[in-house]
C-alpha cells in the first residue's frame, strides 16, 4: 500500500505524537482540528479496529466531520469505502495492510451512545458536546481486553468546561514549569492531568490559512472573544458580551410583539455548564425585550422536562 503525503504544521504534528490516553488539540477559528483529528486517528489504527467520531449534533456529522474524515483518508490514497444508514460508517487501509473503520454518530441523545466496544474514540468540536454524552461514551472504550485512546479535537469553552477539567487541575505544591505543559488560565495555574496531554494553537499558526483570514475575522471580535476564537485561551467569557447597563426595566412588552424562546442545551446535573431557556419579544420598531428566563444545571431527562 503506497500512502500519499499529508501536509500539517508543527502544533499539528505535536499533537499527532501524543502517547497520552486523552489527547487533545485545541485552537482557534482554522487551525485544522478536525483535519488533524481526522489524520491521527487513521494513523495510528490496526487492522479489524472499530472507532467511533462523536459530533455535537446531525449537521456537524454532515457538514464537517464525516466529510473532513473522507477527504483525508482519499488525500492520503487509504479509503476504501463508506455507508450512510444507519449511520455513516468509513473504511480505510492501515499501515499493517489491514482494513479498520470508524462510525459517526450525534451526541444529541446522550443515551443513544451506549454500544458495543471500540478500539477507540473522537470527539469533534467536543466543547459544543454535553458532559452526559461524554460520560456515557467513554465506557465503550474496551476493546479486545485493552482502554484505547481518546481524541478530542475543539475550541475552549472556559475552565468550567469538562474539556478543560478533564485536561487539567489547579497546580499546587510545586513550581511553574511550562515545560512540562503547566498554564496560565483566567490567572490561575494548572497542570496536566495524569495520562492526559493538550495542544493549544492559534489560528495564525495554521499557515495553510487565506493571507487575510485573520485579519477579517479579528476586526469582527472583541478582544476578550478574539482570545478564546482565535488564540484558543481558555477564557471565561461569561457576563463580559452584555453590560448591565444597556439595559434597563419595563413594566410589559406591547402588545404587537412577536415571541420565541430558545434553548441553550446542558446536561451535567449540579455541574459543568448551565441549560438556559430566554423567552425573547421584538416589538414592530424592532426593540428586544427579555420577558422570561429559566436556568440551571439539570440532568439530560429534567432539562427536558422542564423544556416541555
Amino acid at each position: 500500500m503506497k500512502v500519499r503525503p499529508f501536509p500539517i504544521y508543527s502544533k499539528q504534528l505535536f499533537f499527532r505524537r501524543l502517547q497520552t490516553w486523552l489527547r487533545a488539540f485545541c485552537g482557534g477559528r482554522g487551525v485544522g482540528k478536525t483535519h488533524i483529528g481526522a489524520h491521527s486517528l487513521q494513523d495510528e489504527a490496526k487492522a479489524g479496529e472499530q472507532f467511533t467520531a462523536l459530533s455535537p449534533d446531525a449537521g456537524v456529522v454532515r457538514e464537517t466531520t464525516f466529510p473532513t474524515f473522507e477527504e483525508v483518508a482519499k488525500s492520503k490514497g487509504i479509503y476504501v469505502r463508506q455507508i450512510l444508514s444507519p449511520y455513516p460508517r468509513i473504511w480505510w487501509r492501515t499501515r499493517d495492510k489491514g482494513i479498520a473503520s470508524i462510525v459517526f454518530r450525534s451526541a444529541e441523545v446522550p443515551d443513544k451512545l451506549a454500544g458495543p466496544s471500540k478500539a477507540g474514540v473522537w470527539i469533534d468540536e467536543a466543547s459544543l458536546v454535553s458532559r452526559a454524552a461524554f460520560d456515557i461514551i467513554i465506557p465503550t472504550l474496551r476493546f479486545k481486553g485493552k482502554m484505547g485512546p481518546l481524541w478530542l479535537t475543539f475550541t475552549p469553552r472556559g475552565t468550567k468546561h469538562w474539556t478543560f477539567t478533564e485536561c487539567f487541575e489547579p497546580l499546587e505544591g510545586e513550581p511553574f514549569d511550562a515545560k512540562k505543559g503547566h498554564i496560565v488560565a483566567n490567572g490561575k495555574q494548572y497542570k496536566p492531568k495524569p495520562n492526559s496531554g493538550l495542544v493549544r494553537a492559534r489560528t495564525v499558526d495554521n499557515p495553510f490559512l487565506p493571507p487575510n483570514f485573520f485579519d477579517i475575522i479579528r476586526q469582527r471580535y472583541s478582544s476578550r472573544l478574539a482570545q478564546q476564537e482565535l488564540e484558543g485561551d481558555f477564557v471565561d467569557i461569561e457576563g463580559l458580551m452584555f453590560r448591565r447597563e444597556w439595559f434597563r426595566f419595563v413594566e410589559q412588552a406591547p402588545r404587537d410583539c412577536q415571541r420565541v424562546r430558545y434553548w441553550d442545551r446542558a446536561s451535567s446535573e449540579g455541574e459543568g455548564d448551565y441549560s438556559a431557556g430566554v423567552l425573547i419579544a421584538v416589538d414592530s420598531r424592532g426593540i428586544f425585550y427579555v420577558e422570561d428566563v429559566k436556568h440551571g444545571q439539570w440532568s439530560y431527562h429534567d432539562r427536558n422536562q422542564i423544556i416541555l
